[in-house]
Protein backbone atom coordinates (compact mmCIF):
# COMPACT_ATOMS: atom_id res chain seq x y z
CA UNK A 1 0.00 0.00 0.00
CA UNK A 2 1.38 3.61 -1.00
CA UNK A 3 1.57 5.86 2.13
CA UNK A 4 3.24 8.34 0.47
CA UNK A 5 1.47 11.79 0.53
CA UNK A 6 2.19 14.36 -2.30
CA UNK A 7 3.30 17.33 -1.49
CA UNK A 8 1.34 20.80 -3.47
CA UNK A 9 4.11 22.50 -5.82
CA UNK A 10 5.31 25.71 -4.17
CA UNK A 11 2.80 27.23 -6.99
CA UNK A 12 0.02 25.80 -5.99
CA UNK A 13 0.22 26.55 -2.83
CA UNK A 14 0.56 30.18 -3.99
CA UNK A 15 -2.71 29.92 -5.59
CA UNK A 16 -4.49 28.10 -2.91
CA UNK A 17 -2.86 30.41 -0.09
CA UNK A 18 -3.86 33.76 -2.58
CA UNK A 19 -7.74 31.84 -3.40
CA UNK A 20 -8.20 31.98 0.45
CA UNK A 21 -7.14 35.66 0.73
CA UNK A 22 -9.17 36.57 -2.14
CA UNK A 23 -12.60 35.08 -0.22
CA UNK A 24 -11.10 36.83 2.92
CA UNK A 25 -11.23 39.89 0.75
CA UNK A 26 -14.38 39.45 -1.10
CA UNK A 27 -16.65 37.73 1.56
CA UNK A 28 -17.89 38.65 4.86
CA UNK A 29 -14.79 37.33 7.12
CA UNK A 30 -12.67 40.80 6.19
CA UNK A 31 -15.95 42.52 7.80
CA UNK A 32 -16.30 39.67 10.57
CA UNK A 33 -12.26 40.51 11.57
CA UNK A 34 -12.34 44.20 11.17
CA UNK A 35 -15.41 43.82 13.77
CA UNK A 36 -13.46 41.46 16.58
CA UNK A 37 -10.83 44.09 16.42
CA UNK A 38 -12.87 47.34 16.13
CA UNK A 39 -15.15 46.17 19.32
CA UNK A 40 -13.01 46.34 22.33
CA UNK A 41 -11.01 49.13 20.69
CA UNK A 42 -13.31 51.72 21.73
CA UNK A 43 -13.43 50.60 25.56
CA UNK A 44 -9.71 50.24 25.76
CA UNK A 45 -8.88 53.28 24.28
CA UNK A 46 -11.56 55.30 25.77
CA UNK A 47 -10.05 54.08 29.21
CA UNK A 48 -6.19 54.36 28.19
CA UNK A 49 -7.15 57.78 27.85
CA UNK A 50 -8.70 58.21 31.00
CA UNK A 51 -5.95 57.06 32.55
CA UNK A 52 -4.18 60.69 32.26
CA UNK A 53 -7.00 62.84 33.24
CA UNK A 54 -8.71 63.20 36.68
CA UNK A 55 -12.50 62.00 36.62
CA UNK A 56 -13.65 66.09 37.06
CA UNK A 57 -11.41 66.72 33.25
CA UNK A 58 -13.03 63.61 31.21
CA UNK A 59 -15.49 65.48 29.42
CA UNK A 60 -12.90 67.53 27.15
CA UNK A 61 -10.66 64.23 26.23
CA UNK A 62 -14.20 62.14 25.43
CA UNK A 63 -15.39 65.03 23.62
CA UNK A 64 -11.90 65.23 21.50
CA UNK A 65 -11.73 60.97 20.94
CA UNK A 66 -15.80 61.38 19.37
CA UNK A 67 -15.16 64.52 17.45
CA UNK A 68 -12.08 62.59 15.73
CA UNK A 69 -14.43 60.40 13.15
CA UNK A 70 -15.62 63.71 11.69
CA UNK A 71 -12.41 65.33 11.70
CA UNK A 72 -11.19 61.80 9.65
CA UNK A 73 -14.39 62.51 7.30
CA UNK A 74 -13.37 65.58 6.83
CA UNK A 75 -9.61 65.37 5.84
CA UNK A 76 -9.93 61.90 4.19
CA UNK A 77 -12.82 61.96 2.60
CA UNK A 78 -11.73 64.01 -0.41
CA UNK A 79 -8.33 61.86 -0.61
CA UNK A 80 -10.29 58.13 -0.77
CA UNK A 81 -12.37 59.96 -3.42
CA UNK A 82 -9.64 60.40 -5.49
CA UNK A 83 -7.77 57.03 -5.10
CA UNK A 84 -10.86 55.23 -5.43
CA UNK A 85 -11.83 57.10 -8.63
CA UNK A 86 -8.23 56.50 -9.72
CA UNK A 87 -7.78 52.53 -8.70
CA UNK A 88 -10.39 51.69 -6.99
CA UNK A 89 -11.92 51.19 -3.74
CA UNK A 90 -9.91 48.15 -2.54
CA UNK A 91 -6.56 50.76 -2.85
CA UNK A 92 -8.37 52.61 -0.70
CA UNK A 93 -9.22 50.01 2.14
CA UNK A 94 -5.08 49.14 1.79
CA UNK A 95 -3.60 52.90 2.18
CA UNK A 96 -6.26 52.81 5.39
CA UNK A 97 -4.67 49.03 6.44
CA UNK A 98 -1.36 50.77 5.96
CA UNK A 99 -2.10 53.70 8.33
CA UNK A 100 -3.07 51.62 10.78
CA UNK A 101 -0.04 50.03 10.77
CA UNK A 102 2.09 52.89 11.39
CA UNK A 103 -0.41 53.64 14.31
CA UNK A 104 -0.07 50.48 15.85
CA UNK A 105 4.15 50.43 15.88
CA UNK A 106 4.19 53.98 17.25
CA UNK A 107 1.81 53.30 19.69
CA UNK A 108 2.86 49.87 20.92
CA UNK A 109 6.61 51.47 22.05
CA UNK A 110 4.98 55.05 23.04
CA UNK A 111 1.86 54.20 24.62
CA UNK A 112 2.17 53.41 29.07
CA UNK A 113 -1.01 54.21 31.23
CA UNK A 114 -1.04 57.07 33.10
CA UNK A 115 -1.72 58.01 36.44
CA UNK A 116 -5.55 57.63 36.99
CA UNK A 117 -5.33 54.18 36.82
CA UNK A 118 -6.23 50.96 39.15
CA UNK A 119 -2.19 49.54 38.02
CA UNK A 120 -0.70 52.94 38.64
CA UNK A 121 -2.53 53.04 42.07
CA UNK A 122 -1.69 49.34 43.45
CA UNK A 123 2.06 50.60 42.88
CA UNK A 124 2.32 53.52 44.24
CA UNK A 125 0.28 52.32 47.77
CA UNK A 126 1.65 48.69 47.52
CA UNK A 127 -1.17 46.26 47.64
CA UNK A 128 -4.12 45.80 44.96
CA UNK A 129 -6.14 48.64 44.38
CA UNK A 130 -10.20 48.15 45.62
CA UNK A 131 -12.89 46.91 44.01
CA UNK A 132 -16.56 46.66 43.59
CA UNK A 133 -18.19 43.60 42.63
CA UNK A 134 -19.27 44.27 38.77
CA UNK A 135 -22.42 43.37 39.30
CA UNK A 136 -23.34 46.62 41.67
CA UNK A 137 -21.70 48.94 38.85
CA UNK A 138 -24.07 47.77 36.22
CA UNK A 139 -27.09 48.02 38.23
CA UNK A 140 -26.69 51.47 39.33
CA UNK A 141 -29.26 54.10 37.87
CA UNK A 142 -26.39 55.86 36.37
CA UNK A 143 -24.80 52.76 34.15
CA UNK A 144 -28.66 51.60 33.46
CA UNK A 145 -30.05 55.28 32.14
CA UNK A 146 -26.73 56.10 30.74
CA UNK A 147 -26.81 52.89 28.87
CA UNK A 148 -30.33 53.53 27.19
CA UNK A 149 -29.48 56.77 26.49
CA UNK A 150 -26.25 56.01 24.85
CA UNK A 151 -28.24 53.13 22.88
CA UNK A 152 -30.22 55.43 21.80
CA UNK A 153 -27.80 57.92 20.63
CA UNK A 154 -25.35 55.70 18.54
CA UNK A 155 -28.48 54.04 17.19
CA UNK A 156 -29.38 57.89 15.81
CA UNK A 157 -25.26 58.19 14.72
CA UNK A 158 -24.78 54.47 13.22
CA UNK A 159 -27.95 55.23 11.36
CA UNK A 160 -26.98 58.66 9.96
CA UNK A 161 -23.38 57.20 8.95
CA UNK A 162 -25.52 54.49 6.91
CA UNK A 163 -28.05 56.73 5.25
CA UNK A 164 -27.18 60.33 5.72
CA UNK A 165 -26.23 60.96 2.10
CA UNK A 166 -28.83 58.89 1.01
CA UNK A 167 -31.31 61.02 3.07
CA UNK A 168 -29.68 64.36 1.14
CA UNK A 169 -30.25 62.73 -2.14
CA UNK A 170 -33.75 61.33 -1.90
CA UNK A 171 -35.31 62.57 1.03
CA UNK A 172 -33.95 66.55 0.57
CA UNK A 173 -33.48 66.25 -3.28
CA UNK A 174 -29.96 67.02 -3.01
CA UNK A 175 -27.34 66.23 -5.72
CA UNK A 176 -24.52 64.35 -5.15
CA UNK A 177 -21.86 67.03 -5.18
CA UNK A 178 -24.28 68.82 -2.87
CA UNK A 179 -25.31 65.67 -0.21
CA UNK A 180 -21.49 65.26 -0.02
CA UNK A 181 -21.03 68.85 1.03
CA UNK A 182 -23.97 68.72 3.20
CA UNK A 183 -22.21 65.48 5.05
CA UNK A 184 -19.36 67.77 5.75
CA UNK A 185 -20.90 70.62 7.36
CA UNK A 186 -22.78 68.29 9.75
CA UNK A 187 -19.36 66.88 10.84
CA UNK A 188 -18.01 70.09 11.07
CA UNK A 189 -21.00 71.43 13.16
CA UNK A 190 -21.14 68.10 15.34
CA UNK A 191 -17.64 68.72 16.25
CA UNK A 192 -17.66 72.51 16.81
CA UNK A 193 -20.22 72.34 19.23
CA UNK A 194 -18.83 69.18 20.98
CA UNK A 195 -15.16 70.60 21.77
CA UNK A 196 -16.12 73.87 23.66
CA UNK A 197 -18.72 72.15 25.44
CA UNK A 198 -16.69 69.23 27.18
CA UNK A 199 -14.08 71.95 27.87
CA UNK A 200 -16.34 74.63 30.06
CA UNK A 201 -18.21 71.86 31.70
CA UNK A 202 -14.48 70.30 32.61
CA UNK A 203 -13.88 73.96 34.06
CA UNK A 204 -16.88 74.11 35.61
CA UNK A 205 -16.61 70.51 37.41
CA UNK A 206 -13.11 71.08 38.54
CA UNK A 207 -14.56 74.67 39.96
CA UNK A 208 -17.30 72.39 42.30
CA UNK A 209 -20.15 72.56 40.16
CA UNK A 210 -22.37 69.37 39.73
CA UNK A 211 -21.70 66.47 37.76
CA UNK A 212 -25.19 65.59 38.18
CA UNK A 213 -26.56 68.81 36.32
CA UNK A 214 -23.33 68.91 33.47
CA UNK A 215 -22.86 65.20 32.43
CA UNK A 216 -26.67 63.74 33.21
CA UNK A 217 -29.16 66.89 32.72
CA UNK A 218 -27.14 68.88 30.37
CA UNK A 219 -26.81 65.99 27.53
CA UNK A 220 -30.02 64.58 28.65
CA UNK A 221 -31.43 67.80 27.52
CA UNK A 222 -29.40 68.39 24.46
CA UNK A 223 -30.65 64.63 23.45
CA UNK A 224 -34.20 65.54 24.18
CA UNK A 225 -33.95 68.59 22.16
CA UNK A 226 -32.66 66.45 19.31
CA UNK A 227 -35.25 64.27 19.45
CA UNK A 228 -37.55 66.64 18.73
CA UNK A 229 -36.02 68.31 15.92
CA UNK A 230 -35.76 64.93 14.68
CA UNK A 231 -39.60 63.82 14.90
CA UNK A 232 -40.32 68.01 13.32
CA UNK A 233 -38.47 67.52 10.13
CA UNK A 234 -41.04 65.78 8.36
CA UNK A 235 -43.35 68.87 8.84
CA UNK A 236 -40.57 71.63 7.14
CA UNK A 237 -42.21 72.49 4.16
CA UNK A 238 -38.67 74.15 2.58
CA UNK A 239 -35.71 71.66 2.40
CA UNK A 240 -33.15 74.21 3.01
CA UNK A 241 -35.06 74.42 6.53
CA UNK A 242 -34.81 70.64 6.71
CA UNK A 243 -30.83 70.34 6.28
CA UNK A 244 -30.38 73.28 8.63
CA UNK A 245 -32.84 71.66 11.21
CA UNK A 246 -31.51 68.49 10.45
CA UNK A 247 -27.56 69.62 11.39
CA UNK A 248 -28.86 71.44 14.40
CA UNK A 249 -30.46 68.38 15.94
CA UNK A 250 -27.99 65.81 15.22
CA UNK A 251 -25.25 68.08 16.78
CA UNK A 252 -26.97 68.14 19.57
CA UNK A 253 -27.49 64.45 19.94
CA UNK A 254 -23.94 64.14 19.30
CA UNK A 255 -23.21 66.24 22.69
CA UNK A 256 -24.78 63.56 24.84
CA UNK A 257 -21.97 61.09 24.07
CA UNK A 258 -18.80 62.70 25.62
CA UNK A 259 -20.60 64.15 28.41
CA UNK A 260 -22.25 60.69 29.50
CA UNK A 261 -19.21 58.33 29.22
CA UNK A 262 -17.22 60.73 31.32
CA UNK A 263 -19.98 60.54 33.85
CA UNK A 264 -20.17 56.57 33.70
CA UNK A 265 -16.30 56.95 34.53
CA UNK A 266 -16.99 58.50 37.84
CA UNK A 267 -18.80 55.78 39.41
CA UNK A 268 -16.02 52.73 38.82
CA UNK A 269 -12.69 52.14 40.80
CA UNK A 270 -9.88 53.00 38.09
CA UNK A 271 -9.11 48.82 38.20
CA UNK A 272 -12.56 48.52 36.25
CA UNK A 273 -12.79 51.38 34.01
CA UNK A 274 -12.08 48.63 30.91
CA UNK A 275 -14.54 46.18 32.13
CA UNK A 276 -17.38 48.45 32.50
CA UNK A 277 -16.84 50.90 29.62
CA UNK A 278 -16.56 47.72 27.31
CA UNK A 279 -20.41 46.40 28.63
CA UNK A 280 -21.03 49.86 28.37
CA UNK A 281 -20.00 50.45 24.51
CA UNK A 282 -21.13 47.09 24.05
CA UNK A 283 -24.73 47.57 24.73
CA UNK A 284 -24.39 51.09 22.35
CA UNK A 285 -23.27 49.02 19.61
CA UNK A 286 -26.18 46.50 19.59
CA UNK A 287 -27.97 50.02 18.59
CA UNK A 288 -25.68 50.12 15.88
CA UNK A 289 -26.85 46.51 14.60
CA UNK A 290 -30.38 47.06 14.37
CA UNK A 291 -31.18 50.67 13.94
CA UNK A 292 -29.75 50.87 10.74
CA UNK A 293 -31.72 47.86 8.97
CA UNK A 294 -34.80 49.01 10.88
CA UNK A 295 -34.81 52.28 9.74
CA UNK A 296 -34.47 50.65 6.09
CA UNK A 297 -37.55 48.88 6.46
CA UNK A 298 -39.55 51.73 7.55
CA UNK A 299 -37.87 54.04 4.57
CA UNK A 300 -38.42 51.02 1.90
CA UNK A 301 -42.32 50.63 3.06
CA UNK A 302 -42.92 54.34 1.84
CA UNK A 303 -43.73 54.37 -1.65
CA UNK A 304 -42.44 57.77 -1.35
CA UNK A 305 -38.69 58.47 0.09
CA UNK A 306 -39.39 61.80 1.37
CA UNK A 307 -42.08 60.52 3.03
CA UNK A 308 -40.25 57.26 4.16
CA UNK A 309 -37.20 59.19 5.77
CA UNK A 310 -39.58 61.67 7.50
CA UNK A 311 -40.93 58.00 9.52
CA UNK A 312 -37.61 56.70 9.87
CA UNK A 313 -36.58 60.21 11.42
CA UNK A 314 -39.33 60.18 13.37
CA UNK A 315 -38.38 57.14 14.92
CA UNK A 316 -35.33 58.29 15.62
CA UNK A 317 -36.14 61.02 17.36
CA UNK A 318 -38.15 59.16 19.66
CA UNK A 319 -35.60 57.13 20.02
CA UNK A 320 -33.92 59.82 21.57
CA UNK A 321 -36.24 61.23 23.64
CA UNK A 322 -36.80 57.93 25.63
CA UNK A 323 -33.48 57.77 26.07
CA UNK A 324 -32.46 61.64 27.25
CA UNK A 325 -35.66 60.96 29.92
CA UNK A 326 -34.08 58.15 31.01
CA UNK A 327 -30.82 59.61 31.63
CA UNK A 328 -32.52 63.00 32.98
CA UNK A 329 -34.26 61.53 35.45
CA UNK A 330 -32.07 58.66 36.59
CA UNK A 331 -28.46 59.57 35.78
CA UNK A 332 -26.52 60.52 38.41
CA UNK A 333 -22.36 59.52 39.02
CA UNK A 334 -21.97 61.60 41.93
CA UNK A 335 -24.69 59.54 43.85
CA UNK A 336 -23.08 56.58 42.70
CA UNK A 337 -19.57 57.12 42.96
CA UNK A 338 -19.54 58.19 46.59
CA UNK A 339 -21.96 55.19 47.37
CA UNK A 340 -18.61 52.84 45.89
CA UNK A 341 -16.11 55.22 47.38
CA UNK A 342 -17.30 53.86 50.80
CA UNK A 343 -17.87 50.38 49.89
CA UNK A 344 -13.59 50.67 48.72
CA UNK A 345 -12.60 52.70 52.14
CA UNK A 346 -14.30 50.08 53.49
CA UNK A 347 -12.63 47.21 52.13
CA UNK A 348 -9.11 48.95 52.56
CA UNK A 349 -9.82 49.31 56.35
CA UNK A 350 -10.45 45.53 56.53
Amino acid sequence: MDTHIPRLSLGRRHGYAHACYRRIQRGPASRIILGLGEGPAGALLTSGIYSWHPKEKRGFPSAVATGMPSMAKIALAPLLALIIASFGWRSAFGLLAVMTVIWIALWIPLWKNGPYTGARASQDVGSPAPTVPLRKILLTKTFISGSVAMFATFSIISAMITFLPTYFQRGVCSEQQTAGTLLGVVGVISLMTALPLGYFTDKLISSGHSSRALRGILPSITLILGGMGFVGLNSLPAPGWSVALYAVSFAHINLASPLLTSGISEICPPSQASSVLGIYMGIQYVGGLITPTAIGYVVDAQSNPAIGWGYGLAVLGVMAIIGGVCSLTMFNPSRDAALFIQIEQNTVQE
